[in-house]
């Protein structure tokens, strides 16, 4: 709860988000995509907007955010409603447009706040209960892309579901200039007791990083987000 204070109230402040940021090592892998006021910048798993907002402070590009949790949506919407170039959509990102059962995290209840960034379209996802889930709208990843003559960067965090939209987004690597992605199943991720992080899905994160490398994307048009 303390946090929840803090991010919605505290934080509203662009003094003290700017601290925040100071300490926040993982942003400053933004500095290399050369973001500006004319940039378009698409959040896929925006959650309660905290990269988006960011983006925002530092760049204030145009932006687009994604999230289909319902309550981390009502966060997101809350933080840009007032603006005109920053949009959200209370929608997830899949392959077809479509109706999707989204997976919560077993102590979701308890706090939504927290556990609502480890809600998954994988029922097979190690932190997700796959019998506590509710159905979200979705808009396909074709009709996304396509809605843009050219994409600065694409930051994407959909907890395991990457390796189902990243084909049609490498297809389309023409009109994007970079991808920021966290890919689940890395085999140098480890949990506090020294296991792979999500090895259900590292087959799947060997074989995506086996074709980004073979393409030349890995590290120049690809980035992935650890």
């Amino acid at each position: 709860m303390i946090r929840e204070f803090l991010d919605t109230h505290i934080k509203k402040s662009k003094f003290i988000r700017r601290l925040n940021y100071s300490i926040k090592s993982q942003y400053k892998i933004f500095n290399r995509f050369e973001l500006n006021e004319n940039s378009i910048f698409l959040d896929f798993g925006a959650n309660k907007g905290e990269v988006t907002q960011y983006v925002k402070d530092n760049f204030n590009c145009k932006t687009e955010s994604y999230e289909p949790d319902k309550f981390s949506y009502k966060k997101l919407y809350d933080r840009f409603k007032t603006s005109k170039i920053n949009k959200t959509y209370n929608l997830g990102v899949s392959l077809n447009s479509n109706n999707k059962k989204l997976f919560y995290h077993p102590k979701f209840k308890k706090n939504q706040y927290i556990y609502s960034q480890s809600s998954s379209f994988l029922k097979n996802k190690i932190n997700i209960n796959p019998k506590f889930f509710t159905t979200v709208k979705t808009k396909s990843i074709n009709k996304i892309l396509a809605s843009h003559k050219y994409i600065d960067l694409i930051k994407i965090d959909i907890e395991g579901y990457e390796y189902d939209i990243l084909p049609e987004i490498i297809k389309n690597k023409k009109k994007i200039r970079n991808v920021l992605c966290e890919l689940h199943g890395n085999p140098n991720i480890k949990d506090n007791r020294n296991r792979i992080k999500n090895s259900l899905l590292t087959k799947k994160y060997k074989k995506m990083i086996s074709l980004l490398k073979k393409k030349k994307l890995l590290n120049t048009w690809f980035i992935e987000w650890v």
